[in-house]
């Protein structure tokens, strides 16, 4: 679809009649930009070649010297979807090649923040991705499986508190105590919405030298705009048990939600301070905290 109709640009509105019914819709075709044909329903080969063809005439790697009379293919694309259908919701995404750069991210609602979905890496990337992109547009899938224990269904959740909340796996297939967990995590998140959207992140931690196999600890400190409430999302890896310090902002501090196992972490604040003992190898915990007031 994207191909020819970058291609074979129709003088008048045209219905598509090889597609499904969604494209059948007024606010798809009765414009003066018209729907290209679609092409869903061409055989695979027919389709590849068209694909190719549209590679070809608008290199990635060619980006940089588009003008206005000559632009980034795609970038038309999401702006007539978006004038055709102003409620549309657009997804940055494509396989790890999906563009995480600011014409895109400007563009595009949220982008999948990596293909690594069930690695134990995932808090290291999600927690890098704050210096380039908003958490609200980072999308952090929990690839969950009736075969995780609390602990790793935990690990897995708490990543998503990173960015933008996404479940898939096994979901179907969890235990009621699963499920429970889930609908816990999924409880927490909507609390922390507001920070995870408008909040400042800082970092913590200690890294071991490779990502690909993670030593040490990771704390990402949110903390809400008015800086009255603030999320904790802690990961220790490899080489646990030990303990960790984080300094607080000024203030008194009160955990008012957390999201943990009965093995991850015991923590204590103190003053202007809190002391996380991180008890077990990949597991996580959320907080939210709160100013006491007097």
């Amino acid at each position: 679809s994207i191909a020819y109709g970058l291609t074979n640009l129709r003088v008048k509105p045209t219905r598509s009649t090889t597609c499904c019914g969604w494209c059948q819709l007024p606010a798809m075709a009765d414009i003066a930009d018209p729907l290209p044909a679609q092409t869903h329903a061409l055989p695979v080969k027919q389709r590849e070649e068209r694909g190719r063809a549209l590679r070809e005439a608008a290199k990635r790697g060619a980006h940089g010297d588009w003008t206005t009379a000559s632009r980034d293919p795609i970038a038309i694309l999401i702006e007539q979807d978006k004038m055709r259908l102003p409620e549309l919701v657009i997804e940055n995404c494509s396989s790890g090649g999906h563009r995480l750069e600011p014409s895109m991210l400007g563009r595009t609602a949220m982008s999948s923040f990596s293909d690594a979905h069930e690695l134990v890496e995932i808090p290291l990337i999600a927690g890098n991705l704050h210096r380039l992109m908003l958490p609200r547009q980072s999308q952090i899938w929990a690839v969950l499986h009736r075969s995780d224990n609390e602990q790793r269904l935990i690990y897995s959740l708490a990543a998503t508190f990173l960015g933008r909340m996404c479940l898939s796996g096994e979901v179907d297939r969890l235990t009621p105590k699963q499920w429970a967990l889930v609908l816990r995590a999924q409880a927490l998140y909507r609390q922390a919405a507001p920070i995870i959207k408008h909040g400042v992140s800082r970092r913590y931690g200690e890294m071991g030298e490779s990502w690909r196999h993670p030593r040490g600890w990771q704390a990402m400190w949110r903390m809400a705009t008015d800086a009255e409430s603030a999320l904790l999302v802690v990961h220790a890896f490899a080489g646990a048990p030990f303990s960790a310090g984080i300094p607080l902002p000024a203030g008194s501090w009160r955990i008012a939600e957390r999201l943990d196992s009965s093995v991850t972490t015991d923590i204590a604040v103190e003053g202007s301070g809190m002391t996380l003992a991180l008890k077990a190898e990949f597991s996580a915990q959320v907080l939210l905290l709160r100013r006491s007031r007097a």
